[in-house]
C-alpha cells in the first residue's frame, strides 16, 4: 500500500518543513532502502513535493527527489497544479509521496480536499493517507493546537494523524 504524508498546519514558522524533511530522510534511508531491496528494478519509490513558492525548503535539498509544486496562485488554490500533484500520486502507485504544504493555504486546502472528496478518491484507490500536524509550545501553542483541531474535526473519521511536537519555542503545556 502507498502512503500519502501531508504536512499542514494553519502557522508558518513552526516547523513543518522540517518536519517534512525528517520524514523525507527517514523514508529514503530505511523504508524506502527496504522497499528497494525487494524490489531491484525501482529506481526510487519516494516523492517529495513542495507547495510553498516562496520558501520551498523540501525542494532545496538535493538529496531528496524534491518537485516544487506551487499550490496557491492568486489567493487560491492552482487547480492546475493541484491536479499536477494528483497525477504525480496515482501514476505512482508503490511510492511514499511526501507534501509539504504552505500555510497560507491551510483552510483554503482543507476545503479543496474535502470539496473534491480527495479522502475518498485516495482511499478507494487503495493508497493510505497520513496527515502529519506540528504543535509548538509557548506562544504559538494555541495557534498550532487550534490548527490541529481543525484538522481533526474537519476531516473524515477514517482519518490519521501524526502529532509532532516541537518544543523550539518552549514546553508543550
Amino acid at each position: 500500500m502507498s502512503r500519502v504524508h501531508l504536512v499542514l498546519q494553519s502557522k508558518g514558522g513552526v516547523g513543518k518543513s522540517l518536519v517534512a524533511v525528517l520524514l523525507s530522510q527517514y523514508l529514503r534511508n530505511h523504508e524506502v532502502a527496504s522497499f528497494q531491496h525487494q524490489y531491484r528494478n525501482l529506481k526510487n519509490p519516494l516523492i517529495c513535493i513542495d507547495t510553498d513558492s516562496e520558501n520551498a525548503t523540501l525542494a532545496s535539498y538535493r538529496a531528496l527527489p524534491s518537485r516544487k509544486v506551487p499550490l496557491m496562485e492568486g489567493g487560491i488554490i492552482n487547480e492546475k497544479a493541484f491536479d499536477s500533484i494528483m497525477d504525480m500520486i496515482l501514476s505512482n502507485p508503490e511510492d511514499e509521496i511526501v507534501i509539504d504544504n504552505v500555510a497560507s493555504a491551510f483552510a483554503l486546502l482543507i476545503n479543496y480536499l474535502l470539496e473534491k472528496r480527495i479522502f475518498e478518491l485516495l482511499e478507494d484507490k487503495g493508497y493510505e493517507l497520513l496527515t502529519h500536524a506540528v504543535v509548538t509550545g509557548g506562544q504559538m501553542f494555541l495557534n498550532t493546537i487550534d490548527g490541529l483541531g481543525v484538522l481533526i474535526t474537519r476531516f473524515p473519521g477514517s482519518a490519521r494523524f501524526v502529532v509532532w511536537l516541537n518544543e523550539y519555542f518552549g514546553p508543550i503545556e
